[in-house]
């Protein structure tokens, strides 16, 4: 199989379609046909966006209130973008009323640390190589360990 059939089947931006309309704090409206000429993390940030507005419509079951079930889990969230577009994602997700569970490499850290309250370090348990060893601590921590075995 070629290279377009390989990103037509495994490129999740390949199995959707959309258009969004931006309007902008000047009222300048923005037309976006799904993230085509964007960057990874603009189009990161654009579908987190509607992915957290579509979420919150219909767990709030079309009305205002506050969705009753409200957890997001993404899994290797984020990672293709910077620490800007990460940021301003995650803050949509949470003014959306969500509770975030990101997966994530410790070196995405930082593009976490103002949106993220605890953090759960995973790794390899080197006693049992089928185990792993989880490790709660807050992001401070989790910034300063580096390189080095969780406590």
């Amino acid at each position: 199989y070629g290279e377009g059939w390989r990103r037509r089947v495994f490129d999740a931006r390949e199995h959707v379609e959309f258009r969004a309309i931006e309007t902008r704090a000047d009222g300048a409206e923005i037309v976006h046909e799904g993230v085509a000429g964007m960057s990874g993390g603009e189009g990161q940030e654009l579908i987190a966006f509607i992915l957290g507005a579509a979420l919150r419509y219909r767990l709030g079951e079309g009305s205002e209130a506050p969705p009753t079930y409200a957890s997001i889990v993404l899994d290797e969230g984020f990672v293709k973008a910077d620490s800007e577009y990460t940021g301003r994602a995650l803050a949509a997700l949470r003014a959306l009323g969500f509770q975030l569970i990101v997966g994530a490499p410790r070196e995405k850290a930082t593009a976490f640390e103002e949106h993220i309250e605890t953090v759960a370090y995973i790794n390899t348990d080197p006693r049992n190589p089928t185990a792993v060893r989880i490790y709660p601590m807050t992001i401070e921590q989790a910034l300063s360990v580096d390189g080095e075995e969780a406590p």
